[in-house]
């Protein structure tokens, strides 16, 4: 029974490992001399196969917001946060697309979780996040739009295709 531990263990370790290194022969045994079908077990030993670089995730959403003549609408708010409530690397945005009758700005802005999804938990924490303003050209009224993309710290990014009805 002493070795029941350090065999779960080790199989655990196959688990991980075999799934690279299935077709591998054992260093000891030719290919050749292993029977038609056999595959040898893999070696713990055996460095596993570089994970694939996944590509980053990108998503893309849009928003409708309704505002006055030269005032500013928050069109979105943006922080990096994980389930533990930690604050990460501030996100960062690039327009992409100007209105064509208006100005963005971004602004540092103290992020409310009350309303985010999942923040609930973490109501104890302001963290500081990036804010998209939109303000209308002066007497400007009608419908505007725009696009802009966030890039997050852990490489994610978002394209927001925005849309202002000035009244």
């Amino acid at each position: 029974m002493k070795f029941a531990a350090p065999l779960i263990a080790m199989t655990a370790a196959v688990v991980v490992v075999g799934s690279a290194l299935a077709q591998t022969p054992a260093a000891n045994q030719p290919a050749a001399s292993q029977p038609p079908g056999f595959a040898a077990p893999p070696r713990i030993d055996t460095p596993a196969a570089p994970a694939a670089a996944s590509a980053a995730e990108h998503t893309e959403t849009t928003a409708a917001k309704t505002g006055k003549t030269g005032r500013d609408v928050y069109i979105g708010g943006y922080v990096t946060m994980d389930a533990d409530c930690k604050v990460g690397k501030q996100p960062t945005v690039e327009f992409t697309t100007q209105p064509a009758n208006g100005v963005l700005k971004k602004k540092r802005d103290a992020y409310n979780l009350r309303n985010a999804p999942g923040g609930r938990k973490c109501l104890g924490i302001s963290p500081d996040g990036l804010a998209v303003i939109y303000a209308s050209k002066p007497r400007f009224k009608g419908e505007d739009s725009f696009a802009y993309t966030i890039t997050f710290g852990d490489g994610r990014t978002r394209t927001v295709k925005a849309t202002v009805n000035v009244q």
